[in-house]
C-alpha cells in the first residue's frame, strides 16, 4: 500500500497426502473389522482412551474389531505401555505395527472402519489428510487443526468424552 501496489490475492489450500499416490483398487472387505491410529505412542496422542475402549468391549463382546497402533513407542508413556504390555484383555485385540512403507499404510487405513485421532495436542493433523485422502472415516479430536484439515468430513470429539468415542467406534 506505501508503494501503491495492488493487494495480491492469497489462495489457502490444504496440504496433500503423501499416501494418495498410493490410491487403493477398492476398499476391501477385511475378514476382522479394525480401526486405526497413526503416531508416536504418546501421552498426548491419547492412546490410553483408545485401550480403555477396547479393554470395555473385549469383556463384553465375543468378537470386538482390532485396534491397529501404527507408529514407535514414545517416552513418558508407562501407563499405556503397561496396558500393551500386560493386559490379557487387549493383547488379542490392539496390534502395534511400526516402519511400514507407503503403500503398506495407506492399504492399512484404506481398509479400516475409520482412522481414530483422540489427541490432546495436534500440529498439523497429517493422519486425517491421508485417511480422508484414501476415502476412510475419521473420528478426531475437536481442535482447530483437525477442524481446518478435515473442512467439516471427520466426526469431531472431546479427546476426553469416552461414551462418545465408543459410541463412534
Amino acid at each position: 500500500e506505501a508503494r501503491g501496489l495492488a493487494p495480491r490475492p492469497i489462495w489457502a489450500r490444504p496440504f496433500p497426502s503423501p499416501l494418495a499416490d498410493f490410491p487403493p483398487a477398492a476398499r476391501r472387505a477385511t475378514e476382522h473389522p479394525y480401526f486405526v491410529v497413526v503416531g508416536t505412542i504418546e501421552p498426548r496422542k491419547n492412546h490410553l482412551l483408545l485401550l480403555q475402549i477396547w479393554r470395555a468391549m473385549a469383556s463384553r463382546m465375543s468378537a470386538p474389531p482390532r485396534l491397529v497402533l501404527v507408529g514407535a513407542r514414545g517416552w513418558e508413556n508407562e501407563q499405556v505401555l503397561d496396558m500393551l504390555d500386560r493386559c490379557e484383555g487387549l493383547r488379542p485385540h490392539v496390534a502395534e505395527v511400526s516402519n511400514l512403507g507407503s503403500r503398506e499404510l495407506a492399504e492399512l487405513i484404506a481398509g479400516s472402519r475409520a482412522l481414530l485421532a483422540p489427541s490432546f495436542a495436534e500440529g498439523y493433523g497429517l493422519p486425517i489428510v491421508e485417511a480422508l485422502a484414501l476415502g476412510a472415516p475419521v473420528v478426531a479430536t475437536d481442535s482447530e487443526a483437525a477442524r481446518e484439515v478435515c473442512q467439516g468430513r471427520a466426526r469431531l470429539l472431546s479427546p476426553i468424552d469416552g461414551e462418545g468415542w465408543s459410541r463412534e467406534i
